[in-house]
C-alpha cells in the first residue's frame, strides 16, 4: 500500500492470511483506513505512515519502523522495528493480558542495535514482553535498555526471558542468574491452580510429564535443553524435547514462578507452550481450566551426578 491510499468507507478492513502463507500486508509512504482489524493469521508490516480514526485492533502481527497515527489494541504480537528498529503509535496503546510486545537486543543503542516502541499517548499494559537477545549480544549488569518509551503509562508487562526485569520506567534490566534444580509437581483442576519448585544444584536431567485431559494431550519430555532460574529461586524456566500422544518432534517451553500461598489457594503459576510439526502449538493460557477438566504438570529436576 503506497502513499495517498485511503480506505475510508464505513466497512471493516480484514488484513489475514491464507492457512500456511507466509504473505504480508506492507504499508508504504502515507495510507489511512476507516476502521482496521489485523486477524490472527494477518501480518502487517508498517514502514510509512497508517492513520485510523478508530481503535486498530490488533489479533495477528504488526511490525515496522513507521509510525501508526491510532490507538492500537494489541491481543497478540507487536514486533517493533526490522531488527532492530523503532516502531512509533501516535495515539494509545493498551496491550490485553493476551498480547506479547517481542523485542530484539543486540546492543545498546536504541534503534540502532535495540528495538523500541515509542508511544505518544497513554501505555495501558497487561501480558508479556518477551526478549530476544540478537548478534551474539550479552548484556551486562549495568546495562539499561529504553526499550519501551511512554508519555503515560499504567499496568505492566512480564518478560517471558528471566534474563531481564522490567523496570518501571519502562527500561530492561538484566538479572544475574543461577543455575538450579527445580524439584515439584502441580495441578490445575477447576479454577484452582498450583505449582511449586525448589533450586539446589545445577542440572540439566529430569523429567516432564503433561496431560490435558478436555484436549487428550499428553506430554512426556524426552530430554532437557534449558533450565534457567531467577536469582530469586521463585521464578524458573524449563525447556525441551517431548513426545505428545508418543509422536516424537514436539518442543516445550515451561514457566513456573512460586507467588506463595492466598487464604485458600496457591497462587503460583504455571504455564507450558507446545510447538510441533506442520506448525502444531498449544498453550495453556489459551485453555482456561473448567469444572471437570483437568490440566496436570508434574516435574522432577534433579542433580546430575
Amino acid at each position: 500500500m503506497n502513499a495517498g491510499s485511503q480506505f475510508v468507507g464505513a466497512g471493516l478492513v480484514g488484513i489475514n492470511s491464507p492457512r500456511g502463507s507466509t504473505a504480508r500486508v506492507t504499508v508504504n509512504g502515507d495510507v489511512t483506513f476507516n476502521r482496521l482489524e489485523v486477524a490472527s493469521s494477518g501480518r502487517l508490516r508498517v514502514l510509512g505512515t497508517l492513520r485510523s480514526p478508530n481503535t486498530i485492533r490488533n489479533f495477528g502481527s504488526i511490525s515496522g519502523t513507521g509510525n501508526i497515527v491510532a490507538n492500537l489494541l494489541n491481543l497478540s504480537n507487536i514486533l517493533p522495528g526490522l531488527s532492530p528498529g523503532i516502531l512509533t503509535i501516535t495515539g494509545n496503546y493498551p496491550q490485553d493480558a493476551t498480547g506479547t510486545l517481542v523485542l530484539e537486543i543486540g546492543g545498546t543503542r536504541p534503534g540502532i542495535d535495540y528495538d523500541q516502541l515509542k508511544v505518544t499517548g497513554l501505555a495501558t499494559l497487561a501480558g508479556q514482553v518477551e526478549v530476544v537477545l540478537v548478534n551474539g549480544f550479552t548484556p551486562r549488569p549495568a546495562d539499561r535498555f529504553r526499550t519501551l518509551d511512554f508519555a503515560q503509562q499504567t499496568g505492566s508487562l512480564t518478560p517471558t526471558n528471566l534474563a531481564f526485569e522490567l523496570l518501571a520506567n519502562g527500561r530492561l534490566k538484566p538479572m544475574p542468574l543461577k543455575s538450579g534444580v527445580m524439584t515439584g509437581n502441580g495441578s490445575i483442576r477447576a479454577n484452582k491452580r498450583s505449582f511449586r519448585f525448589d533450586v539446589s544444584a545445577a542440572s540439566l536431567r529430569g523429567k516432564l510429564r503433561y496431560v490435558d485431559t478436555l484436549r487428550q494431550l499428553t506430554l512426556i519430555s524426552t530430554g532437557l535443553t534449558r533450565v534457567q532460574i531467577e536469582a530469586t529461586g521463585r521464578r524458573g524456566l524449563i525447556q525441551g524435547t517431548a513426545l505428545l500422544n508418543g509422536q516424537n518432534g514436539y518442543r516445550f517451553t515451561v514457566w513456573v514462578e512460586d507467588r506463595g500461598s492466598g487464604l485458600i489457594v496457591s497462587r503460583d503459576r504455571f504455564r507450558i507452550l507446545i510447538e510441533g510439526p506442520d506448525g502444531f502449538r498449544y498453550d495453556s493460557k489459551n485453555y482456561p481450566p473448567v469444572a471437570g477438566t483437568l490440566h496436570r504438570g508434574d516435574l522432577r529436576v534433579r542433580p546430575t551426578l
